[in-house]
């Protein structure tokens, strides 16, 4: 399955998901543990953040669009990506 990864600005006014990538997997814990390290850089990339922003912050908003709605990839990871 092609999950669509977003990444959550609150922030932002409005709030808004913005569209980092894609990631194949059977299950979204498939698609992250094969594309996170990826999405982690392409949202650092995208939003020019530096080090200073932890991985663990950035996967914290992060999800999966997938028919059922939307998951949050922290569901899927440890506490310290």
């Amino acid at each position: 399955m092609l999950f669509e990864v977003l990444f959550y600005v609150g922030d932002h006014d409005p709030p808004a998901y913005f569209l980092v990538g894609e990631a194949k997997g059977e299950t979204p814990e498939e698609a992250l543990s094969e594309h996170l390290p990826q999405l982690i850089a392409t949202v650092r990339e995208m939003f020019d953040l530096d080090e200073d922003i932890s991985d663990w912050k950035i996967c914290e908003t992060l999800y999966l669009l997938h028919p059922d709605g939307l998951t949050p990839a922290r569901k899927f990871i440890g506490t310290s990506a």
